[in-house]
């Protein structure tokens, strides 16, 4: 089964036509909340599987992005996926490959298991972002106070 055949299924399961951009993206939403896109390789034998997980606030990529390169390691946490950070988006990516011939039974099963995976992560990135923001004031705080020279020291 080939990209075309794949988007035709996709097409009739989402029930709308999935059209590529001019750079050969396939974009379309599953369940309103995953946005995914679907393209070939340059190989031409393999497509790859991508979504935003999440737009990461500067305050907290230092967290998010340890969090994602420990799940990442050995695929602990992302299954045949791996995570990616993308710099001019600041943006954490969620990127499984499949190989163009797979059978349909097969893409459908890694689908289900790959939107259970990037829910995952959207979650834990939300958690991430949600906890006691504090802990990232104090520290920056800390740490801008540690570069001064003239620290003034005061006992009470």
């Amino acid at each position: 089964m080939g990209l075309r055949e794949i988007i035709d299924l996709l097409s009739q399961k989402l029930q709308q036509p999935l059209q590529p951009d001019s750079l050969g993206v396939y974009h379309f939403i599953v369940n309103e909340r995953f946005s995914l896109h679907v393209e070939r390789a340059s190989d031409e034998k393999t497509l790859f599987l991508y979504a935003e997980v999440a737009v990461i606030p500067t305050t907290f990529q230092h967290s998010v992005l340890r969090v994602a390169m420990e799940g990442n390691l050995y695929g602990r946490q992302t299954g045949k996926g791996i995570l990616g950070y993308d710099p001019q988006a600041s943006s954490l990516i969620y990127t499984q490959r499949f190989p163009e011939d797979i059978p349909a039974e097969q893409f459908y099963e890694e689908l289900e298991q790959y939107l259970g995976i990037l829910k995952f992560w959207q979650d834990k990135v939300e958690d991430i972002v949600l906890q006691d923001p504090s802990e990232h004031f104090v520290d920056s705080k800390v740490k801008e106070a540690l570069g001064k020279q003239d620290l003034e020291i005061y006992m009470a």
